[in-house]
């Protein structure tokens, strides 16, 4: 009972951090850590607190894998490994089950990849080349956002997804070029724009990139 009630609350504390909603986040995120069993809650308070200082940097990615390690290995979730590279996913087939899923992302190339999961609403029909040609605003009205994660080259990185039944996108917006050394660099003036303009920044897909839809 203990473990299951961490699973339902890690899948609470991935839904929030889709939304970006900072009303929904930290609720979940305390929940998450109230509902941690004994033997993984000093690794979910680390990810809880490093959070704060934002989720693309190594030591965020290192605590929160070992999170999803926990969850893989104790929640009965299913599993999709993903491989990265210049600029193609591999291991995504065209149809995977509904349900919680723990997404490996192992990046075999030499820059920093992401995948960012969105799922196409019911009512839409395009194709996502036709989603990707329309202004932003149109299309985010369209795709419902389910999470992301990064990997730098060599590293393995993970994200919980519940999938529904229905169409969804896998995609890589971080852009062509982007290696470790000036990733945080692309962060820092990402961070710098929002403040300015109070708004999040999306960055176009990189050149030469392909979405995979499943």
């Amino acid at each position: 009972p203990e473990v299951a009630a961490f699973c339902e609350a890690e899948l609470a504390a991935e839904a929030a951090m889709a939304s970006e909603d900072p009303a929904t986040l930290g609720p979940a995120f305390e929940a998450l850590a109230a509902a941690a069993p004994e033997d993984i809650s000093e690794t979910v308070e680390e990810v809880i607190t490093l959070a704060e200082g934002g989720t693309e940097t190594p030591d965020f990615s290192a605590a929160h894998g070992a999170r999803v390690d926990y969850v893989a290995a104790n929640c009965g979730f299913a599993e999709l490994n993903v491989a990265a590279s210049e600029y193609a996913f591999g291991g995504i087939p065209e149809e995977v089950p509904a349900g919680p899923t723990v997404i490996n992302l192992e990046n075999i190339g030499e820059q920093v990849h992401e995948i960012a999961i969105y799922r196409i609403n019911d009512d839409v029909t395009l194709t996502v080349e036709e989603l990707l040609a329309l202004p932003e605003e149109e299309s985010e009205s369209m795709v419902t956002f389910l999470g992301e994660n990064f990997a730098f080259p060599g590293d393995v990185g993970h994200k919980v997804v519940d999938f529904t039944a229905g169409r969804h996108v896998a995609m890589c917006f971080i852009p062509e070029g982007t290696t470790a050394e000036n990733f945080e660099q692309m962060i820092a003036e990402e961070e710098g724009e929002e403040e300015e303009e109070g708004s999040v920044p999306v960055s176009a897909p990189a050149e030469g990139s392909a979405p995979a839809e499943g």
